[in-house]
């Protein structure tokens, strides 16, 4: 009866030293950032309170996903403590072991010189390190078909030794903590790697749109009045003059429309070595300096004179003979700060009314174009309406190669509002976009 108790007694302890050993464990792991701290605060927790060298090998994978290379992750051992193994990357080998282990079971070797199971190249691997015995614990995660293994738990001992069951249980029961805190960590960096491509590839997709509604615009109005130079210089020099003027004026401005966005593809500047100095920028010419001065970009023009005096320069620029543009902006707040929209949302309808005017001048064959803008219904809206030639289908000419409709779409849809177009054959073209504020 004495012996049943002690038996007893001493199972009971083992068993709240595996519950206490699993809590600390886990608690720790709760608040590891990425794999390596996992892996770290497990041999801290665990293998330190063992007699045995314990490893931690996690697998690289090639492009089939099929595991190509064996890294060791971090390594504890009674002599040393804690260690981090430099450039233990060694190609992975298939053997007889695989079989136990891909199925989750622990594989135990008392002498690597006596089991036949071993393989002569971790025979050799482990007479070198001065460690016959080991033992490897599987680490399992869920797949998307079956459970994978993803590393190994190794525990090694200077001499051939019997492993027991009491020897193996601390490791084998905080495994699946491990696995399952290493894979969670894992799958965190691939999501965030991902959400770090989808923000490159957002980003891009600003930029050409910024590219497009800014540059392309300018040098489309600059080609446009670069057309007209010549009959204007026939009707009056001192016409022929101020368009050739407008004409550098836009061109200056679509250039720094350019540098300001290669500015943003730039990567940091590197600090310049000590006595290194930068060459001077040439100095403008009086007509230059004219024209700098009097640059003011679309946007700017926004800022200040507000969106109908903004959208009426644009207009002036881009209209041609045979075209007249009205802009109505009754209903609009033009000058009250506190009833205007913020100016991210003015921007979009700036932006949306230059790519419809250029829609109207390159295709529409238009004689008249009406913008209305409004606030109404606790929304910003602008209608562009043309009596142009019109197209039989809007979604043919938005997937027809061009990126007019779509960036249109695209600038409202990022203010969370909505942009409605028709268009009828031989009766014009309407664009109408709402912006809830």
């Amino acid at each position: 009866m004495a012996i049943d108790n002690a038996e007893l007694f001493s199972v009971t302890q083992r068993s709240l030293d595996e519950t206490q050993l699993l809590y600390k464990t886990s608690q720790r792991m709760s608040v590891a950032m990425g794999v390596d701290d996992v892996i770290d605060t497990y041999l801290e927790q665990v293998a330190a309170r063992g007699t045995y060298s314990c490893s931690i090998v996690t697998y690289e994978l090639d492009a089939d996903g099929n595991r190509a290379m064996t890294v060791m992750r971090g390594r504890w051992s009674p002599q040393d403590g804690l260690t981090h193994p430099k450039d233990m990357r060694i190609p992975y080998m298939h053997d007889d072991l695989d079989e136990a282990l891909d199925v989750g079971q622990t594989v135990v070797i008392d002498d690597v010189n006596a089991d036949p199971r071993v393989t002569e190249r971790l025979r050799e691997m482990q007479n070198r390190q001065g460690r016959p015995a080991l033992a490897m614990i599987p680490l399992m995660v869920r797949g998307a078909k079956h459970e994978e293994r993803i590393g190994l738990v190794i525990l090694t001992s200077p001499k051939a030794h019997r492993w027991s069951n009491a020897d193996l249980q601390p490791y084998q029961v905080t495994a699946a903590q491990l696995a399952t805190a290493m894979d969670s960590r894992q799958q965190q960096l691939l999501l965030y790697e991902r959400g770090q491509q989808v923000a490159i590839l957002e980003e891009r997709q600003r930029l050409a749109r910024e590219l497009h509604d800014s540059v392309t615009q300018l040098i489309f109005s600059t080609t446009l009045i670069a057309q007209s130079i010549s009959a204007a210089f026939k009707r009056s020099p001192a016409e022929g003059e101020k368009r050739v003027m407008r004409l550098l004026e836009l061109s200056q401005t679509a250039l720094a429309e350019m540098r300001a966005l290669l500015f943003e593809l730039r990567l940091p500047v590197v600090a310049q070595p000590q006595g290194t100095r930068l060459m001077p920028e040439a100095a403008a010419s009086p007509l230059q300096q004219n024209i700098q001065q009097s640059i003011v970009p679309g946007l700017m023009r926004l800022q200040r004179d507000g969106l109908a005096a903004a959208i009426q320069r644009y207009a002036d620029d881009v209209q041609r003979d045979g075209l007249r543009v009205e802009i109505d902006a009754r209903d609009y707040p033009l000058t009250n700060p506190t009833l205007r929209p913020p100016l991210a949302y003015e921007e979009a309808l700036y932006r949306i009314a230059q790519e419809a005017l250029n829609n109207v001048v390159k295709h529409a064959a238009a004689h008249q174009v009406i913008i209305r803008l409004a606030m109404q219904d606790k929304a910003a809206q602008i209608l562009v309406s043309d009596n142009g030639r019109g197209m039989a289908s809007l979604d043919e000419a938005a997937a027809g190669g061009g990126i007019g409709l779509k960036t249109m779409r695209e600038r409202a849809e990022a203010l969370h509002g909505m942009l409605f177009a028709t268009s009828v054959p031989g009766s014009g073209t309407t664009i109408r976009v709402v912006i809830p504020m």
